[in-house]
């Protein structure tokens, strides 16, 4: 009987007939064993020993008790994140939507140069911290964009701004080498690390060389912070903003 869709070929006194949908399910079995053997390959790149590129720290002490929870849940979905070689990472795509169903809540942050109850208030101390531990392990810098004004969690010039489809933070991977994110709140510290395989510990050396500086400067339109990062000893010019003056 003939079979829709059916290929037969002929081989001497063989006969021999594969529907087309026998080979779609052929394919999509070795595609599924393919994904399993490559997925299980980058998993064991990151069992082994492992070595921080950057740490970065800033204190939750001061921080209420739905700011936390929202930087926790932030923190949760940027952990373990892995940046291949060449490849942006976006702080909000890797966040979300800030928005109730999606475990944020109502919390003090900056909007519109003041500060109101926002749904995901406080995760803006996750991105400046995930910026400083790129900008130390010499992680490419594409999108980042100041406060209005300074901020507890870090000094100026050393802050990230984001709002969802309006401001981002986003760093490349410059290197040969993935690099995966480890972000955490323990107690009263947020800290986030840039972390490699021990297999390119010849790149470490040069990264713990990685230096940032920032220099202030007060004037008519308020203070200008020049944010400074050297590598092997050549400087680099990150960014130049400017916050009211303080009273």
């Amino acid at each position: 009987m003939a079979v829709e869709g059916a290929v037969t070929v002929a081989r001497g006194d063989e006969v021999v007939t594969s529907s087309k949908k026998a080979r779609a399910l052929l394919l999509a079995s070795v595609l599924c064993a393919l994904a399993l053997v490559l997925g299980a390959a980058a998993s064991a790149r990151w069992i082994g020993a492992q070595v921080a590129l950057a740490s970065f720290t800033t204190d939750l002490a001061d921080r209420s008790p739905a700011q936390r929870a929202n930087i926790e849940t932030a923190a949760a979905r940027i952990d373990g994140r892995v940046v291949l070689p060449g490849e942006t990472f976006s702080f909000n795509q890797a966040v979300g939507r800030r928005c109730l169903e999606r475990g944020y809540e109502k919390a003090p942050g900056y909007a519109a140069g003041g500060v109101a109850d926002t749904t995901g208030g406080g995760i803006c101390q996750l991105s400046s911290t995930v910026y400083n531990a790129a900008l130390l392990a010499g992680l490419r810098i594409v999108e980042r964009v100041p406060h209005a004004r300074g901020v507890r969690s870090v000094g100026l010039g050393r802050d990230a701004a984001v709002v969802y489809d309006r401001q981002d933070l986003r760093f490349t991977n410059p290197f040969a080498f993935a690099v995966r994110l480890c972000a955490r709140a323990t107690a009263d510290r947020l800290v986030v690390e840039v972390v490699a395989p021990r297999s390119t510990h010849e790149t470490v050396a040069r990264h713990a060389e990685v230096e940032v500086r920032v220099e202030t400067t007060r004037g008519p339109s308020g203070i200008c912070a020049r944010t400074w990062r050297c590598i092997g000893g050549r400087d680099e010019l990150v960014s130049t903003d400017t916050y009211p003056a303080l009273p």
